[in-house]
């Protein structure tokens, strides 16, 4: 049995992309904010389908903050470690800055890695706790409050 995206557009504006054992929440918290949640293990299932949504919200004319919830993600395959790399590489000019929070120390690991070699300097801020993280996400939706 194939594991197949199902693309949901939720209640609240926002829209979940899941199998049967991961998903990702995206939800546009601020004008040029995105919100992330993901939960279980990105084995390459999604293909570009995660990409492509968030692509779709770097069309505005100021570069994305992009804050990823990676709290209840397992440990993605090298294979999709290396196209988040990619990803971040070719796309770090329109991005501002990419928040992630990690718990798991594999997760956190793997992060580092693609952090080193996206070679994007500090564009990636990795956090492990959940309240710095919650406190970069409220920064950014009083700051585009106050734009």
């Amino acid at each position: 049995m194939s594991d197949s995206v199902h693309r949901e557009d939720l209640a609240d504006g926002g829209v979940r992309l899941s199998t049967r054992r991961c998903s990702f929440t995206f939800h546009r918290v601020a004008p040029f904010a995105l919100k992330i949640v993901i939960a279980g293990r990105d084995t390459g299932q999604f293909g570009t389908s995660v990409f492509n949504e968030i692509r779709f919200h770097l069309s505005g004319p100021k570069a994305l903050e992009l804050f990823v919830d990676a709290s209840e993600a397992a440990g993605p395959t090298t294979e999709v470690s290396d196209a988040w790399t990619r990803f971040l590489t070719k796309e770090a000019p329109h991005l501002k800055r990419v928040t992630i929070l990690t718990v798991s120390k594999f997760v956190h690991l793997t992060v580092s890695v693609a952090k080193l070699f996206s070679r994007t300097g500090d564009l990636i801020q990795i956090y492990s706790d959940p309240k710095l993280f919650a406190a970069a996400l409220l920064r950014a939706t009083e700051d585009a409050g106050r734009a």
